[in-house]
């Protein structure tokens, strides 16, 4: 029985299989050679403590992975060239963006259907750690045969997201009681800064209209070259006309950006400013929609 069923089963598979080909023309193979685009990630382990009161029961190490921002991207797909320049994403803790170098990153590549890309020479193999920091080469290979070389020029930023450690709100117009200004300067895109909107919020009654400000006391006097505003997640009515001052003292403000639309999406809005050494950092949201308004968060730009 059992070789009978072995039989049956092989020339029920020949004429299954020959009722697909029966009439149908061959596929084309695929020849395109294209790297559709280029990314970077980096990776870094950091430790969590867990404690008993004052006790320390265990320490686990984690690896975290960010994927890496573009400050510029630019592709040559005739000639095979993509030209990057990398920042480090606010989400990577300053103390770790500070000391990101082109000798340790990850590459990964998104290619034509069907193809295959292998490294050329010392070039990293992809998704594995390996040295940016010089010009690197890959053969794109398509399903049909046809090769394409691909260059890769990889440049890092010495722009970071400062660490917001230690820094406070030394000024700020009302805000709602739980979603207080300090949120502007938690880390957490979750949380958000929000203006009274209702006269029970608001000793006396009376709703503040803009101007909405507040300032941040950085601690000490940090060289800067940006600003990003960051709104409340998923929410469209905010402030459409906003301000950034700078001060080394608190005293004397110097209107260094301004963004006269509502911020578009959950991306936040870089303000390039002249680079300059500041402590304070003085937001202002202008005018808007409604009589109250809201921010997520705000991060400030630095150099290494």
């Amino acid at each position: 029985m059992k070789k009978i069923l072995l039989l049956n089963i092989v020339f029920v598979g020949l004429l299954f299989t020959s009722c697909l080909k029966h009439d149908l023309e061959d596929l084309p193979a695929f020849g395109d050679t294209e790297i559709i685009s280029f990314d970077f990630e980096y990776r870094w382990i950091e430790s969590d403590t867990i404690k008993d009161g004052n006790t320390v029961i265990e320490v686990r190490d984690q690896v975290k992975v960010e994927k890496m921002n573009y400050e510029d991207y630019s592709m040559d797909t005739e000639n095979g060239t993509i030209n990057v320049v990398l920042s480090a994403p606010s989400s990577i803790p300053s103390e770790v963006a500070e000391n990101i170098e082109l000798t340790m990153i990850w590459g990964y590549a998104d290619i034509s259907t069907a193809a295959k890309i292998k490294p050329i020479g010392d070039a990293p193999v992809l998704g594995k750690p390996g040295d940016y920091s010089v010009e690197r080469e890959y053969l794109v290979t398509a399903a049909n045969g046809a090769t394409q070389k691909w260059t890769i020029n990889t440049t890092l930023s010495n722009k970071y997201v400062l660490d917001k450690s230690g820094w406070a709100i030394v000024d700020a117009s009302p805000f709602v009681g739980d979603s207080p200004v300090t949120n502007v300067i938690d880390g957490n895109l979750g949380t958000f800064w929000h203006t009274p909107w209702n006269a029970s919020q608001v000793p006396g009654g009376e709703v503040p209209d803009h101007p909405h400000y507040f300032t941040i006391d950085m601690g000490e006097l940090k060289t800067v070259v940006g600003v990003t505003l960051f709104k409340r997640q998923t929410e469209n009515n905010g402030s459409d006309s906003h301000e950034v001052w700078v001060s080394a003292d608190n005293e004397v403000f110097t209107l260094v950006a301004a963004y006269d639309k509502q911020i578009p999406d959950n991306n936040g809005v870089l303000l390039p400013i002249t680079i300059q050494d500041v402590r304070y950092v003085k937001y202002i949201a202008v005018s808007g929609p409604q009589v109250f308004t809201h921010l997520g968060e705000l991060d400030v730009i630095g150099l290494k």
